[in-house]
């Protein structure tokens, strides 16, 4: 026919081929007799593939992930470190970990980079401690909680 559209669909599951012409069905039928996957076949495939794709999709254990956001919101952040850097990457603020033992440490910067305050620990103390600086960066007053005599 002439100026007609025919269209055809073929169902994988049932088997069925449907023909359409100026879609209207013209031709229906299960033209294949035996089905192309059981149903226990496809509870046994599909689990097995979605696990695959899964696992693919996952990033390892030395993948560096990166999300670049203007807003990230979240109820728990669990991480080592936290940097806040200015336009120039100058760390303002660091807060991690102290290295070789210790606790904590929460490091405020000014605009330079140059210490001005530190709360928490240091590698070779226990005591936690409240560090001020002078504008060189050079630690000036230290309240550690310890009493003095």
């Amino acid at each position: 026919a002439t100026g007609s559209t025919c269209l055809s669909e073929f169902n994988l599951f049932s088997g069925c081929l449907v023909v359409y012409e100026n879609f209207m069905v013209i031709e229906k039928g299960p033209f294949k007799t035996e089905e192309i996957m059981t149903s226990r076949e496809r509870w046994t495939v599909y689990p097995l593939l979605f696990l695959a794709i899964g696992l693919a999709m996952r990033p390892g254990e030395d993948t560096r992930l990166e999300i670049q956001t203007d807003v990230l919101s979240s109820s728990i952040v669990r991480c080592r470190e936290i940097l806040v850097e200015g336009d120039d990457g100058t760390v303002l603020l660091h807060m991690g970990r102290v290295v070789d033992g210790g606790g904590g440490r929460i490091e405020v910067k000014d605009a330079s980079g140059e210490n001005t305050v530190a709360i928490g620990t240091r590698p070779d103390e226990e005591q936690g401690r409240i560090e001020f600086f002078d504008t060189e960066g050079r630690l000036q007053t230290v309240l550690d909680g310890i009493d003095q005599e």
